[in-house]
Formats: C-alpha cells, structure tokens, sequence
C-alpha cells in the first residue's frame, strides 16, 4: 500500500465531497486553510527557478499525484471546475487545477513568513496543458501576457516575490 498516494487521493476525493456538502466557496476557503497551516509549519521559504524578476516551476510538484486520480476518476470532475470557477478563486490564483490553489496557499503564507509577497501569474499544470493567468496579478505586477507566455513555454507555473 502507497501511503502517499492514498492520502493525496483522499485530499482529493475530500475535495470532491466538500463541494457536493458546503459549495465551492466553502471548499476553496477549506483548502486554504488546510495549507495556510502547513505553511506556517514549514517556515519562511521561497521557492522556484529565478527568471529575471520572475520564479518559475519547471514541473508541479503535485502533477504525478492529480494525473494518476484522473486516470482511476476518468476525468476532471465537476466538483474541481467548481471550485476553480469560483469567483474567489479567480480573483487570487492562476490555477489550472485544484493542486494551484493547495500549493500556492502555502507558498504565499511562506513568502509572509520570509517578509515577502507572491503573485501567482500563470499556471498551466492540467491535463490539457491549458494556460490559467491570473489578471489582476499580471497588472498588479506591471507585466503583460506576452511577457507571461514566453516563460510558458518552457515552464508550468510563473509567480513574483515582492
């Protein structure tokens, strides 16, 4: 039995649950606070491949663990879409999947820890390879999306530190 992969496939399926129970907004705020957690646990830290300005991920630490719960589900469920298309979730992550907002919650609490802040830009960490950018971010940075474009190609998730 793979522990790890168990526990990642019931983070997920709690996901899945919480929205079927509370709505996307209720879950969006649940997943939040479960990393929002685990980041104050792991510390200050930043992290990312520096590009000028710009952090970079080459590969999303969560990829390997959300492909194989598509394969085993069959596809994206709604519950995901829900929760992704939420207005909230719009207004604060370029997630591309519900690992974005997860892992982006922990990096902004370990940015506030190291007296920083992060803008998540874009992300393109799903199944259809699809680009997420987060508007608000890109101007609130002063960059545009053809600047964003060009690191993703060669990247999955852009992100700034302040």
């Amino acid at each position: 039995m793979d522990v790890r992969k168990i526990v990642s496939e019931a983070f997920l399926m709690a996901i899945i649950e919480g929205v079927r129970r509370d709505g996307p907004e209720k879950t969006l705020e649940w997943i939040e606070r479960v990393a929002d957690s685990l980041g104050e646990k792991e510390g200050p830290g930043l992290e990312g491949d520096p590009k000028g300005s710009l952090n970079c991920l080459h590969i999303c630490p969560f990829a390997n663990a959300l492909q194989e719960f598509l394969i085993k589900y069959g596809e994206t469920p709604s519950e995901f879409m829900d929760v992704l298309n939420s207005a909230d979730c719009n207004d604060t992550f370029a997630a591309s999947n519900v690992f974005c907002i997860f892992h982006h919650t922990i990096r902004i609490k370990r940015a506030e820890l190291a007296g920083r802040k992060v803008y998540h830009l874009a992300s393109s960490a799903n199944a259809e390879g699809r680009t997420a950018y987060n508007e608000k971010a890109i101007e609130a940075v002063g960059l545009t999306k053809d600047a964003i474009d060009e690191l993703m190609e060669k990247t999955v998730c852009v992100f700034k530190y302040e």
